[in-house]
């Protein structure tokens, strides 16, 4: 007996089969989304330390003395830190407890003495 078109089974079967290929392809796009945006919250976080590090040098601070400065809730963060960053306010999201400190301290080694800054960002969250 000729028969033409495929059985049941056989559709049944290449249908598995592309169920089974779509979800390891959707598995490593996703995976690869979920790597880009926690490397731009990453790339983020650096430009507001970068920011914050302008300021402190703009405060003129003496690098020979502990300094240390803390912004608190949005308004204080963007009116201070919106000149060095301005796309900040329309890619972070603040909360009542967002608050950058910002430390400037004394650095002597053999070859150098001079200051560095260290910046830590807490409950800001930041999106493309």
């Amino acid at each position: 007996m000729n028969s033409r078109g495929f059985t049941l089974v056989e559709i049944l079967v290449v249908i598995v089969i592309l169920g089974v290929l779509l979800t390891m392809v959707s598995t490593n796009v996703f995976g690869i989304l979920d790597d880009s945006k926690t490397k731009l919250g990453n790339y983020t976080q650096s430009q507001i330390e970068d920011a914050a590090k302008l300021y402190v040098i703009d405060l003129d601070f003496d690098p020979t003395e502990e300094n240390t400065v803390i912004l608190q809730g949005k308004d204080q963060i963007i009116n201070q830190l919106g000149p060095y960053y301005p796309q900040m306010e329309s890619k972070c999201e603040f909360n009542s407890n967002s608050k950058i400190t910002i430390i400037s301290y004394e650095v002597a080694t053999d070859d150098y003495t001079g200051g560095d800054v260290k910046v830590e960002v807490n409950d800001i969250t930041c999106r493309k």
